[in-house]
């Protein structure tokens, strides 16, 4: 893997999306559209719901925003991209550039969500952490999970199937987190469950590193 090759190739998935920006858009739009939609309908949230309502939001998010980082890479594209890089290289380009827009789409949705239902969480400062850490280790899961979708003939199909069972055991441990923030907790609590995020997101990103080029021979 070479740097200047990740490099090239993340500048190259941003001006892609910066062309095709009207998919991330529509992302944010389903997200906020979301968060209006349980404003209309929960005027008034206690703590728990806050924080839980705010994750399955994302979650949803996530799925759809990531889902395209294969899926949408044509096969002449990609026998292209296999002439002139490492597949290392492709691999790791997409998960920094998918963690760096899902932390901002998490936090655009969570501007608009504290606008609309009030924010509620004593330790904000903690809490966007969380969100933070949650929201990279969802994008590592999901590229994978749509590199291999990506192999497959119904990519759109398997992607669902494959990441929910995935991303439950993270969500588990992102929910905790956060909530111990919302709360107004002792602080010392959340450490281990940011640090599982962190250590899931460099795994999965390993792992990924390791077995991708032997999945894009295929």
């Amino acid at each position: 893997m070479k740097w200047v090759q990740v490099r090239w190739l993340f500048i190259k998935e941003l001006k892609q999306d910066w062309r095709q920006r009207f998919s991330v858009q529509g992302i944010l739009l389903y997200a906020i559209a979301a968060t209006y939609v349980v404003y209309l309908s929960l005027h008034n949230l206690d703590k728990p719901a806050w924080n839980a309502l705010y994750w399955v939001i994302l979650i949803f998010s996530a799925v759809s925003a990531i889902a395209k980082s294969f899926l949408q890479e044509s096969k002449g594209k990609m026998l292209y991209l296999h002439q002139l890089v490492h597949p290392a290289s492709l691999l790791v380009s997409k998960i920094l550039y998918n963690s760096l827009l899902m932390v901002g789409i998490a936090l655009i949705v969570l501007a608009a969500y504290c606008v609309l239902l009030g924010q509620q969480a004593d330790h904000l400062g903690w809490f966007i952490l969380a969100i933070v850490l949650g929201s990279a280790a969802f994008s590592s899961i999901l590229t994978m999970v749509s590199a291999i979708s990506s192999k497959t003939g119904n990519g759109h199909l398997i992607m669902p199937v494959l990441s929910i069972p995935l991303l439950i055991p993270l969500l588990l441990i992102a929910v905790k987190a956060s909530k111990t923030a919302v709360d107004g907790l002792n602080v010392s609590l959340i450490y281990d469950d940011l640090a599982v995020m962190f250590v899931f997101y460099l795994m999965v990103s390993v792992l990924g590193y390791v077995l991708y080029p032997w999945l894009w021979k295929e």
